[in-house]
């Protein structure tokens, strides 16, 4: 549908790396498609699915926050389908330091159903399957696979996936997907990628942008003025500030609201976990001056 009124695309995880970066596609399994579109044209690829019977499930906050600030729109199609349109990798101040040319750069192909379809660059596959293992969802062993899958790799280009992660100022987020699936999956260990891990020292804002990350965290909500300080924009800023304010009605939460989730959570005692590795994650994220603790 989006290809038949000019709209360039790449799909992003399940399909593409099943297709390109497993053994066989049915090993990669999903059950949504995602797509990314450039930030300009996300309103008319909404818009064409919504023309095909498509429903928004996201509304937005305010007019143009999926396009200026946000990662994705979810689309619902009529059979049920979820289609996430993004714009971006990954949601909050992580997402807007990617350089969104770069994911247009370079692109691999794939075929499905006689159709020729456009996939991420193999690096920027694993920066985005590094991002959807560690930034804001519960570490899923599927999640970790897919780094896996791209460390065994043998056409892994080691230097420039380091230079993409330092472009995009997510070393930090590299190192740690890199320890944790090295001492989840030992048989990836050999990956250069891991010495380099042992010794990257990340700043204390990446480190405070990661905590803020993990769900459950308990300055998670501090997401908000993470991503303030990302936008370099006042246009943009006003956005965001009016989307926490001011939003339009059954978006986003009241503010108040917000606020008071925020106080009870800064006092109580974050609820236990059910990632994969509760353990190794504290041990990755919560004490990140040290990454070699991972390995202990």
């Amino acid at each position: 549908m989006l290809s038949d009124t000019g709209i360039d695309q790449r799909v992003l995880k399940g399909p593409a790396f099943g297709s390109l970066d497993y053994p066989d596609r049915i090993m990669r399994p999903t059950g949504d498609i995602d797509l990314l579109v450039r930030s300009e044209e996300l309103p008319a690829a909404v818009a064409t699915l919504c023309r095909f019977g498509g429903r928004i499930v996201d509304r937005e906050p305010v007019v143009g926050y999926a396009q200026q600030i946000g990662k994705s729109t979810t689309v619902t199609m009529p059979d049920q389908l979820e289609v996430d349109l993004h714009r971006t990798l990954t949601r909050g101040p992580f997402g807007l330091r990617i350089r969104l040319d770069d994911l247009w750069s370079t692109s691999r192909s794939f075929s499905v159903g006689g159709h020729e379809l456009h996939a991420l660059g193999r690096e920027e596959s694993l920066l985005h399957a590094c991002f959807h293992l560690m930034i804001l969802s519960e570490q899923r062993a599927l999640s970790v696979r897919d780094v896996a899958q791209f460390l065994a790799h043998p056409e892994l280009d080691i230097e420039r996936t380091i230079e993409l992660a330092t472009r995009w100022k997510a070393r930090i987020v590299l190192a740690s997907a890199v320890l944790l699936t090295t001492k989840m999956i030992p048989a990836v260990a050999h990956t250069p990628l891991l010495e380099w891990a042992r010794v990257m020292r990340p700043s204390l804002l990446d480190r405070t942008y990661l905590r803020i990350a993990q769900p459950g965290s308990p300055i998670g909500p501090a997401e908000w003025p993470a991503t303030f300080v990302e936008l370099h924009s006042a246009k943009k800023r006003r956005m965001l500030v009016r989307s926490i304010l001011r939003p339009i009605p059954g978006t986003n939460p009241p503010f108040r609201s917000r606020l008071a989730k925020l106080v009870r959570r800064s006092m109580g005692t974050p609820r236990p976990s059910s990632r994969i590795s509760a353990r190794d994650t504290r041990s990755t994220m919560s004490r990140p001056p040290s990454m070699e603790t991972i390995e202990k």
